[in-house]
């Protein structure tokens, strides 16, 4: 058993008594999503555990209670994406034709689609010297000297190829990377991670305001959506293996595009298929059957729908705001590091519900993300 597994197992078992002992509903519910993801972590490292719910929970009743508590945070999402419904289909529906007449134009480039290998000194010097671009270098050497950084042999999801461990009653993290190489694939996936380790160093509220920003915010991946974006930039500004940057970055719009088309087809359902969560579960023909007016005819559907059955209203939502406002930040980090104004801003912003009054406090409007997305993609054109 390695060291990285010894250390999970001994925060599974202070987890356990945190729970036993607290008194706080908001801390029951931060240490209970705390000991799912630990357990889910354990998984991934290749170990043989399953979740108990009278071990963690002491009995079913305090299960019951938990499940009670996670469903209230759950109909609040779901109240308030209702309520913006609207100005979500307005804003997409706006951006998405010219994303795509810009994503057809770099699509028609060339594509190797080669995968370099590194030597591991290259690939640490590359990630050391983009790190210290943004004045973030020190939290990788932190997290490398602390041994926070762990390969792992599956990801939480089947698709999924990292994902960031957070303690919210210490702040401690560990981040796991699926099938860890030296290629620019872990360098992109490993930075999304450190961007959720930025976020949760920057996180400065309750554990209630933790609650609120993991189950009631669409601003989850903004940081990590920027640090990719930030990385990817990097590397072409550098000439750093510039033609396979630049399909990384195609690639990396190509999936925000995506987010874009589920959440827009999201925000054409009634509200009936959201509040029952009929969208993972239905045929897709009914679903398309509600959309395809919206659409031109011939378009097919099927495939974007058959995608939504893998996600829900949250992670949708929270990649296709990631993909915004990262947009929208990405010069302001840029120019001015993390302790910018607007940045400062989002991050006091981030835990609260989803409310239109923000974005245009901020200047994020459809027609200014356009600018700023054609001219991020002109870089890959040249």
């Amino acid at each position: 058993m390695s060291n990285a597994t010894n250390q999970l197992y001994k925060k599974l078992d202070q987890a356990h008594q945190r729970l036993k002992t607290t008194t706080s509903s908001e801390e029951k519910l931060a240490i209970a999503n705390y000991i799912g993801n630990l357990y889910s972590s354990l998984i991934c490292m290749g170990e043989d555990v399953s979740f108990d719910k009278k071990t963690s929970f002491g009995s079913l009743k305090n299960y019951k209670k938990f499940i009670k508590k996670l469903n209230n945070y759950s109909d609040r999402l779901i109240y308030n994406y209702l309520v913006n419904q609207e100005f979500h289909k307005d804003f997409i529906s706006e951006i998405i034709p010219d994303v795509e007449e810009e994503l057809q134009e770099v699509f028609d480039l060339p594509y190797t689609m080669e995968e370099s290998i590194l030597r591991k000194r290259e690939f640490n010097e590359i990630l050391f010297e983009f790190m210290k671009s943004i004045h973030q270098d020190q939290l990788l050497q932190d997290l490398y000297r602390r041994d926070k950084i762990h390969p792992c042999f599956i990801g939480q999801e089947e698709d999924n190829l990292g994902f960031a461990l957070y303690n919210p009653m210490d702040g401690d993290c560990d981040i796991f990377i699926r099938d860890f190489d030296y290629n620019f694939r872990t360098m992109q996936t490993l930075v999304h991670e450190l961007g959720h380790a930025i976020d949760f160093r920057l996180f400065h509220g309750t554990v209630k305001d933790y609650n609120e920003y993991f189950y009631c915010s669409f601003y989850g991946e903004v940081i990590s959506r920027l640090m990719e974006r930030l990385l990817l930039r990097f590397l072409i500004h550098n000439k750093i293996y510039i033609d396979e940057s630049k399909e990384k970055y195609i690639e990396f719009e190509d999936l925000n595009h995506d987010y874009l088309l589920q959440a827009y087809i999201m925000s054409l359902l009634d509200q009936q298929t959201i509040v029952k969560g009929e969208y993972m579960e239905c045929n897709e023909d009914e679903i398309i059957n509600q959309i395809q007016k919206h659409f031109i005819d011939g378009v097919d559907l099927t495939d974007v729908v058959e995608r939504m059955n893998e996600s829900d209203l949250s992670q949708i939502y929270n990649y296709t705001y990631g993909d915004i406002l990262s947009l929208f930040l990405c010069d302001e980090i840029e120019n001015n590091g993390y302790s910018s104004d607007l940045f400062e801003y989002f991050l006091s912003h981030r835990t609260k519900p989803f409310h239109e009054k923000f974005l245009r406090e901020c200047g994020f409007g459809p027609v200014d993300y356009v600018k700023k997305y054609k001219k991020e993609l002109n870089v890959l054109k040249n």
